[in-house]
């Protein structure tokens, strides 16, 4: 009968992946391992008081907010570029 090859390689393949997932378990080990030893490498930050992390927030909004001004200038600009290419190619 036809059919039955492709049949018997499906079988194969889903016993092949039943073989990795069972192995997974050592996986998982050694991540732990490896995250373990990464966290030792990690800096500790000073506690802020209040009024520090108020001023921290503060300046970090007036950042992300002149970022995204930037951002807004440079799209629109852009796209104007890109209307103005459009506009001269097909009035020709």
């Amino acid at each position: 009968m036809g059919g039955t090859g492709s049949t018997f390689a499906m079988i194969t393949s889903l016993k092949n992946n039943k073989k990795l997932v069972k192995g997974y378990s050592y996986f998982k080990k050694a991540k732990g391992q490896h995250l373990s030893k990464y966290r030792q490498h990690l800096k500790e930050f000073p506690k802020l008081s209040k009024e520090e992390l108020l001023e921290f927030r503060r300046k970090y909004k007036k950042q992300k907010k002149l970022r995204d001004i930037k951002k807004i200038i440079l799209i629109s600009a852009l796209g104007l570029i890109f209307i103005f290419i459009l506009i001269y190619f097909f009035n020709l």
